[in-house]
């Protein structure tokens, strides 16, 4: 049972390193910017308008699952760590849920800055790119607000948690103390009966 009990925990561990690792890369593009697709030799790839292209990033819980290094262009690649892929079943896993609500934070973060980049890489207009960078920063803002009320709500929990256990605390100190006294009221009870028992004794 104990082998069970460890080999469950290992494997919480394991699927929050995974997961973690990958929010590590995208919280880092979130913040410093997409990368641009490049070939194995650092070359910025380009479409048939020449303009840059956004490197692939998850967009979705499935995508975050599936996503591994080989799906992103070679010069990335080498830019990040080894990712492994998870099952969505494990993702979805209630000891993971925050690290979920992160991702999917990111998600639209990241699809935002696409626009962004794109917007300012292209041809488009100010007014385009104005509205792109309003969209990006609400939604980094709904993501950073979202990630707070989390960190919020688990503080609530842990606070019950203090409480329940203080109250079970002193429930059991207020037992013992009246097992206490029940044990002190019975020796004084027995101590005035072996008094009145001793004289008898020297009768004989």
């Amino acid at each position: 049972m104990i082998n069970k009990i460890h080999a469950s925990e290992q494997q919480k561990k394991v699927s929050r390193s995974k997961i973690t690792e990958k929010l590590r890369v995208l919280k880092n593009w979130s913040k410093g910017g997409l990368p641009w697709q490049t070939d194995d030799r650092g070359n910025v790839i380009r479409d048939s308008n020449g303009d840059k292209i956004v490197e692939w990033f998850p967009r979705n819980s499935r995508q975050f699952c599936e996503w591994n290094r080989m799906k992103c262009s070679q010069g990335t690649q080498k830019l990040i760590p080894e990712l492994s892929s998870i099952s969505r079943q494990t993702f979805s896993r209630e000891y993971n849920e925050d690290l979920k609500s992160q991702a999917e934070g990111l998600f639209k973060v990241l699809i935002a800055l696409e626009e962004k980049m794109n917007a300012s890489s292209s041809n488009a207009t100010e007014i385009a790119k104005l509205k792109r960078d309003i969209s990006y920063w609400q939604a980094v803002a709904e993501a950073e607000a979202n990630a707070l009320l989390e960190m919020m709500q688990r503080l609530n929990e842990i606070d019950k948690l203090y409480n329940k256990a203080e109250r079970i605390r002193r429930n059991n100190e207020e037992q013992l103390q009246a097992e206490i006294r029940t044990l002190k009221a019975e020796n004084a009870a027995l101590n005035k009966v072996v008094a009145k028992i001793t004289p008898l004794k020297g009768v004989d």
